[in-house]
């Protein structure tokens, strides 16, 4: 499906949010500039760093992090494209997790474990 006004989407930092608006974008490039409504507040957003949110799956997680120098364990929720594709038998599931924790907080964070919800 297309991204259009009204459509429900994620954005690469793990945000629900409506467009609101699509429009070119003003530095001439090829992709779009949406305007997007996450909570109360509006933010414009390319069109490449958004997913709809049908196509994606959403997994909560728990991990480690280390910060100044001491651990914590928390929990969030992270979102996965539908169409991640594994590009050999080496690869698990549990690697293209860890790839989104780290995208999503930077490196030093450890997945501890994965509840589907």
């Amino acid at each position: 499906m297309e991204i259009k006004k009204g459509s429900f989407v994620i954005t690469s930092k793990s945000r629900f949010g409506y467009i609101i608006d699509i429009e070119e974008d003003p530095n001439g490039t090829d992709d779009k500039l949406c305007t997007v409504r996450i909570g109360k507040n509006y933010a414009k957003i390319y069109r490449s760093q958004l997913t709809l949110a049908n196509d994606c799956i959403n997994l909560k997680v728990k991990y480690n992090m280390n910060y100044v120098g001491k651990v914590f364990t928390d929990t969030t929720e992270i979102f996965i494209p539908k169409t991640t594709v594994l590009f050999d038998d080496k690869t698990k599931f549990e690697d293209i997790i860890k790839l989104a924790l780290s995208k999503k907080f930077g490196n030093g964070v450890e997945l501890v474990s994965v509840c589907i919800s």
